[in-house]
């Protein structure tokens, strides 16, 4: 990170509340402990929640710390008005090494224009909700017509542009394609998917139908060749999504936190079953829960970079 970046964002963090502070710190070491290197090293000790794992010896940082409850804590931390970054020192070299390597592109998602604003995580909302036996966001979205005065409906081409104001970089959306589903071929998945237990969707990614008894692979059933060559994911949407902004940085936000997960943990074959339980909707703490908060995560820094 260069000098400038650093004292542009120390500048402003040290005009937030204790409060704020804590949700900025939960999505900096969030984004950190995402990285290819702390989840390397994370996957490299096996796999074992820290609540799992007893807590002896000189065990390494990423033999104890489960990254995805690590964020849902320093979250907790932040509510909780504890103050600044000491709170989470105790997470390892490791972790704090991986932030400074991504740099400036691990705070983008908490800045606008490489500032953030002064008040602006007290803006934040959201966050899973138990509704209706499921955990979905309990964030209130704006249609187009509601932010923009006319109701716009996005093409998929578009998608990106609104992704990198949500923080994410061109670099990482390169690995992905973006369908628009006809209405005809959203209800044909919709009723496919009801074979086993499935239904209606935002979007949605890998084979449609999901047996538990099948075994799968990330590079087999889920990545595939896009236009240029390369690997990457397709993304489905649902017709109604392109009709709000919002809708569509929540929705692919939530779908790239999940594929995230399959990258790591599907590089040799699993169970239908097993996926299952990972993507369920009525599962606490599974990659459904985590990407819910990162769909509502993603929204907020829209909204921070929209400057509303």
């Amino acid at each position: 990170m260069t000098t400038a970046g650093v004292s542009g964002f120390a500048d402003a963090y040290g005009q937030l509340s204790e409060n704020q502070r804590g949700y900025v710190l939960a999505g900096v070491v969030n984004n950190a402990v995402q990285s290819q290197e702390y989840m390397d090293n994370y996957r490299s000790g096996g796999y074992m929640r820290d609540y799992d794992k007893p807590l002896e010896g000189t065990a390494a940082p990423w033999e104890i710390i489960d990254p995805r409850s690590l964020f849902r804590l320093a979250t907790s931390l932040g509510r909780d008005a504890v103050a600044g970054g000491a709170a989470m020192l105790g997470a390892g070299r490791e972790i704090m090494g991986s932030l400074l390597a991504k740099g400036e592109s691990a705070l983008a998602r908490f800045t606008a224009g490489g500032t953030l604003r002064p008040g602006a995580a007290s803006a934040l909302e959201g966050g899973p909700a138990f509704i209706n036996k499921i955990w979905a966001s309990s964030m209130t979205l704006k249609t187009n017509a509601q932010l923009y005065g006319s109701a716009i409906t996005r093409a998929v081409n578009e998608i990106p542009g609104l992704m990198q104001k949500a923080g994410y970089s061109a670099e990482e959306l390169a690995g992905y394609r973006f369908v628009r589903l006809s209405e005809d071929g959203y209800a044909a998945r919709v009723a496919e998917r009801r074979t086993y237990g499935g239904g209606e969707f935002d979007a949605t990614y890998g084979p449609n139908l999901i047996n538990p008894n099948a075994q799968y692979r990330f590079d087999v059933n889920i990545a595939s060749k896009l236009a240029n060559g390369d690997s990457g994911v397709t993304i489905y949407l649902r017709p109604g999504v392109l009709e709000s902004d919002e809708h569509i940085v929540q929705a692919v936000a939530h779908e790239m936190s999940e594929i995230e997960m399959a990258s790591y943990e599907m590089k040799g074959w699993v169970s239908g079953k097993q996926f299952n339980q990972w993507t369920a909707p009525n599962v606490k703490n599974n990659w459904h829960y985590d990407a819910v908060i990162a769909g509502d995560k993603a929204v907020n820094a829209f909204r921070v970079s929209s400057g509303y």
